[in-house]
């Protein structure tokens, strides 16, 4: 199965201390037959947003996870 996701918050403060401003998140995770899970995420906060493709393998096989992560920051300082 399939489960899709569509959040937001009007602050990221809370979440994220340092930032102030919206934030928002996007995907997909689904389930394979093997066990496998497959996650597409496109995430924005103030100034930054991301993009990671991942899969977690079945935790039988070490739930290894490989994929990709896309990130851009105009600020690194409210991440540290």
């Amino acid at each position: 199965g399939e489960v899709r996701f569509d959040l937001s918050l009007a602050d990221a403060g809370p979440l994220l201390p340092g930032l102030s401003g919206p934030a928002t998140a996007t995907g997909t995770a689904s389930r394979a037959p093997d066990g496998s899970l497959a996650v597409l995420v496109d995430a924005t906060a103030p100034g930054a947003s991301a993009r990671i493709d991942a899969t977690v393998a079945p935790a039988e096989a070490g739930s290894a996870v490989s994929g990709t992560a896309r990130i851009a920051a105009s600020d690194l300082r409210p991440f540290s």
